[in-house]
């Protein structure tokens, strides 16, 4: 017990921010449980054909993917290449007229 005017006992306090942790930890540690038994469940009632055309699809969409974010890469490199010719030929414009 405290002798301070709010009467605030720290031990308890504490024990309490304790309890409430510990709650929220347990409360967690159970979602993460549940949710890898729903995603090994999830598997479970797949075919071997269904699981060779998920995956071959998946395969196609990271090859697209892929060729997708490349072209994005060569056209921006254009554009970078393409203003430094820009500014290089404007500050030699702005050279000459100096």
């Amino acid at each position: 017990m405290s002798d301070s005017h709010t009467n605030f006992d720290g031990n308890s306090f504490g024990a309490a921010a304790f309890g409430g942790a510990a709650t929220l930890a347990g409360a967690l540690v159970a979602g993460v449980a549940n949710v890898a038994r729903a995603r090994a469940n999830a598997w479970a009632d797949w075919t071997r054909d269904q699981l060779v055309v998920a995956v071959n699809y998946y395969d196609a969409v990271l090859v697209y993917r892929t060729r997708e974010r490349d072209q994005a890469r060569r056209e921006r490199d254009q554009v970078r290449a393409e203003f430094a010719a820009f500014r290089a030929a404007y500050r030699a414009e702005l050279a000459r007229h100096r």
